[in-house]
């Protein structure tokens, strides 16, 4: 135990190095509408505070002028390069940084701050690795059965899938001992699948897919990777890779677990097709349920919702008519009303934003839960860096050190670990997405 506490004290020192890259800025080349005097008084005694490096009391002041000017590209600038000054917060640094430039993609500076983002990213990415090797090396101080210490090193190498590392990642499962249950590597090639979905990497993922050799695993990353296709706006890919699912569960010798899996794989496909806001599609694949009434209730769940937020309330209650079973048209009326009936608030609690950085950097783990709750959204934007991870790794990390369980320790090293790889994963979306529409616009 003692040589992982050290690992994790080395990683948490590192975490609390100052961060040296610099970045030369300079100020907008067109003079910004003039801020509330409570903002400028706000934003001068942060660059005060930032002067004497007291980071915290100028994130603090920031802060307050943004109360007054709250879409101002000024304190997005201030807030970012603050940020960035402590170690841990480099993803909330990106976020202001790119807030600044969604804001001013015009400003001067915009080139200098793109450059100072991309050395952030590499930051938090060395930051990230080292942490998921820390987890790794606390599994192997795990006593386990065989197969626990399979399970958790194809936790592992998923991890490393999705920070992008593929070299690491087949390592890991190397390491996996030839196990009965798990003689072909199963369940370390279906996380890697995923892993290598939610970063991105779709055909490497099919590959990865298809080396799994039990279908209930194969059937899990394939829908995996279609949740991933459709988020990325691929609806005839993640039809044709659920297509495959599909084609996999009627394989599987079991019948339970062929008509599971099958019935699942639909639920899900139309549930998320729904939840992207494409009703036709979902609709579609509903139709494709066995038991729609019961084994299609989440999709039918998500298709009335979706209905309802595009304003086709005659559209979901026609689903609703159609059910046959009284009880479950019964449940799903009272979905229906209830969903109209939040709609208002729904729209009244989603505050306003200059743009979806804001949101990341502002929402906790309350909100979330509460988007989650009334489907508000595809589940890849959840991702929230106001809470302790984002906002104090090096504390959050030096209260793991106090544990004695290395069940415990593992697992929370592999929780925060993912969280970051997540948050990482969406922020890189983010920046792509973003850099077409900076460089589309003329210079002034």
């Amino acid at each position: 135990m003692q040589p992982i506490r050290d690992h994790l004290h080395r990683l948490t020192y590192l975490a609390v190095l100052s961060f040296a890259l610099t970045v030369a800025v300079q100020a907008q080349a067109t003079a910004p509408a003039p801020l509330p005097p409570e903002a400028q008084a706000a934003i001068k005694k942060g660059i005060i505070a930032a002067k004497e490096q007291e980071w915290m009391i100028a994130i603090q002041s920031f802060q307050e002028a943004r109360k007054t000017a709250p879409n101002s590209p000024e304190v997005f600038y201030n807030l970012g390069l603050a940020e960035s000054k402590l170690p841990g917060r480099e993803l909330r640094a990106i976020a202001w940084f790119g807030a600044y430039v969604n804001a001013s993609p015009n400003a001067p500076n915009a080139a200098a701050v793109n450059d100072f983002i991309a050395g952030l990213q590499i930051k938090s990415r060395g930051n990230l690795n080292r942490l998921i090797k820390t987890a790794q090396d606390s599994e192997g101080k795990i006593s386990e059965d065989g197969f626990s210490r399979a399970m958790d090193l194809s936790y592992v190498a998923g991890l490393w899938a999705k920070a992008g590392d593929m070299t690491a990642a087949m390592k890991t499962i190397a390491f996996i001992d030839d196990d009965e249950r798990n003689k072909d590597k199963t369940f370390g090639y279906e996380y890697i699948a995923v892993g290598q979905a939610e970063a991105g990497d779709i055909p490497g993922a099919l590959g990865t897919a298809n080396l799994i050799e039990n279908g209930i695993s194969k059937c899990e990353a394939l829908r995996a990777i279609a949740v991933e296709q459709i988020k990325a706006g691929d609806a005839v890919g993640a039809e044709n890779t659920f297509a495959s699912a599909v084609k996999t569960a009627d394989h599987i010798q079991d019948p339970l677990v062929q008509r599971h899996n099958r019935e699942d794989a639909l639920n899900d496909l139309a549930t998320v097709q729904a939840g992207v806001g494409y009703i036709a599609g979902a609709l579609k694949t509903l139709n494709l349920i066995r038991d729609a009434n019961l084994q299609g209730f989440n999709a039918r769940r998500a298709i009335i919702n979706a209905q309802v937020s595009a304003g086709d309330i005659a559209d979901a209650q026609d689903i609703v008519n159609r059910i046959s079973d009284p009880t479950q048209r019964k449940l799903a009326q009272g979905q229906l009303d209830a969903r109209i009936g939040l709609s208002i608030v729904i729209r009244a609690r989603l505050r306003p934003v200059v743009a979806d950085w804001l949101v990341k950097l502002d929402e906790d783990d309350r909100y979330i839960s509460f988007k989650s709750q009334m489907d508000i959204g595809p589940r890849a934007d959840y991702c929230s860096l106001n809470t302790d991870i984002f906002l104090d790794l090096a504390g959050y990390l030096k209260s793991l050190q106090r544990s004695d369980d290395p069940h415990k320790l593992f697992y929370a090293l592999y929780n925060t670990a993912s969280k970051i790889a997540g948050a990482q994963i969406v922020i890189d979306q983010m920046l792509k997405q973003q850099a077409p529409r900076s460089e589309s616009r003329p210079s002034p």
